[in-house]
């Protein structure tokens, strides 16, 4: 062992600190104490060679703390230390990309022996190529790529709910609308909702937001306290990590898999620890294109119950359903009335994604603090998209039905489209977005690289599903926007192939 090489230490006690800092000496390492996650990430850290690392830290926990490293592109060894090591810790933090984990008291032997091997194995590697959301739309900016990554469908949306908003605008009030919303909005959600999901809703459980993003926003920053576990479904919307770790939460991802994306007890249960305090659920499942089973939600929401769990979940895919699998709110199942937070959003209802207008629906107690924060976030919602929005959720449901076979045609379409030109794709049966299964597509690039290549040398932009894990993501998987026109699809389908015989010279 050589003098020089430099071992971080990061744990909140000093005694444990003190007590590595005096091993590591004496066996010829350098050691940078750090007494937080927070002190770690605030100094420069890029001489480090490897990392001990307590997994069970106040604020940062050391699974946050790894996280964030891998997102960063971190490929520093890391050893973990916990006082309560057992089978589901150890799966996790393994499972998260840790070398090791060791129980404390740590052996001496064993951890100088973890040391050795941990900057031993240090070889470079060829990762793949990671693209965020932003670089994708940069990108696709820069190289005027036809848009097939962002959901939204190309169509102007219900011409009466429009003009709805236009007479409004022209004619009714213009000024601040009530902070929880107008009152003929939120009677409209809780009717439409009543007569759809079969159980009672009153107008003074809803909230009108701007969006189901601030919907979103306002739920998990007044539900979350810091310190809280929050269950997320992985691969997640790109917004949920981000606003959990904002109110000071721990993202604890619950993985499911290609091309079944089945939900599992076996794999959601271990993961709940006395710090868990919600789970954030995405139904229909974005973006996995996935309509739960009946079966999987209700266990979800006995394991829900059984650990006094609230549920925030994010139901804005609800009218974009195919095959007819029909929608199951979280909140209709046994126990979960009371616990569950239902989001909507009216651009998904009406193919008006722009008037950015959400529902928040909740029992009082929990309303209440989602409004307070939706009071300082944004306080209000244009009135006359919310005088629009309420005329056309009292439209027949013939327009509704109608909206959900149009876009089924165009998945449809497209599906039948890139199968002829020898793409392998996943069923989609919810949400605008079908995923291509690119090693079965015979493309072996993964997901990013060929995101890149498609946008820069045939001008046709996708969104590679790893850009929407936290961690050791799925490359394989290309997610594409299917709620386009006919010509637009089929110009896609071209183009997405034509990148593809780029690749294998033909």
């Amino acid at each position: 062992m050589s003098r020089g090489q430099i071992i971080g230490v990061v744990d909140d006690d000093a005694d444990v600190r003190a007590a590595l800092h005096g091993l590591l000496n004496a066996f010829g390492y350098d050691a940078i104490l750090y007494s937080s996650a927070h002190d770690f990430l605030e100094h420069d850290h890029t001489s480090v060679g490897c990392i001990i690392l307590d997994i069970q830290m106040p604020g940062i926990s050391g699974l946050e703390l790894q996280a964030r490293l891998i997102e960063k592109g971190s490929t520093t060894p890391i050893i973990f230390m916990t006082g309560h090591l057992n089978a589901r810790i150890r799966e996790r933090a393994l499972r998260q990309g840790a070398f090791c984990v060791l129980g404390k008291p740590v052996d001496q032997d064993h951890i100088l022996s973890c040391i050795e091997k941990a900057l031993g194995d240090q070889t470079p590697i060829t990762s793949p190529e990671f693209l965020n959301l932003e670089e994708i739309a940069a990108l696709a900016r820069s190289h005027d790529a036809l848009n097939l990554a962002q959901g939204f469908p190309d169509t102007a949306g219900p011409e009466i709910v429009r003009s709805m908003a236009a007479s409004a605008l022209l004619n009714g009030n213009n000024q601040y609308a009530p902070v929880n919303g107008l009152v003929a909005l939120r009677s409209a959600v809780a009717k439409f909702y009543t007569e759809r999901h079969r159980f009672p809703m009153m107008p003074d459980e809803v909230l009108i937001t701007s969006g189901g993003t601030e919907a979103l926003a306002s739920s998990i920053l007044a539900l979350v306290s810091p310190g809280d576990e929050v269950l997320v479904i992985e691969p997640m919307y790109d917004a949920y990590a981000p606003l959990i770790r904002r109110a000071g939460g721990t993202v604890v991802a619950v993985r499911l898999s290609p091309p079944n994306w089945l939900l599992e007890e076996d794999a959601i249960r271990p993961l709940v620890t006395p710090k868990t305090r919600l789970l954030l659920l995405s139904q229909p499942a974005n973006p996995m294109s996935h309509v739960f089973g009946f079966e999987e939600l209700s266990m979800l929401a006995q394991v829900c119950v059984d650990n006094d769990l609230t549920v925030i979940s994010d139901e804005v895919w609800e009218n974009v359903t195919f095959d007819q699998l029909p929608h199951r709110p979280l909140a209709s199942f046994p126990g979960m009335r009371g616990r569950t937070v239902k989001l909507g959003s009216a651009g998904k209802l009406l193919s008006l994604t722009g008037w950015k207008v959400g529902f928040v629906c909740a029992a009082a107690n929990l309303l209440k603090k989602i409004s307070q924060m939706h009071k300082v976030l944004t306080f209000s919602t244009p009135p006359n998209l919310q005088t629009a929005v309420a005329y056309g959720l009292g439209l027949s449901d013939e327009v509704f039905v109608a909206e959900r076979t149009r876009l089924a045609a165009s998945r449809d379409r497209f599906i039948r489209q890139v199968g002829e030109y020898g793409f392998k794709v996943l069923p989609s049966q919810a949400s605008y977005f079908v995923y291509l299964d690119l090693p079965g597509s015979g493309i072996s690039l993964d997901d990013a690289s060929f995101c890149r290549h498609a946008i820069e040398n045939a001008q046709v932009a996708t969104i590679p599903l790893s850009a929407l894990y936290l961690a050791s993501p799925c490359t394989s998987l290309l997610r594409v926007c299917f709620a386009r026109s006919d010509e637009v699809l089929d110009e896609g389908a071209r183009r997405l192939t034509e990148a593809r015989r780029m690749l294998q010279g033909s």
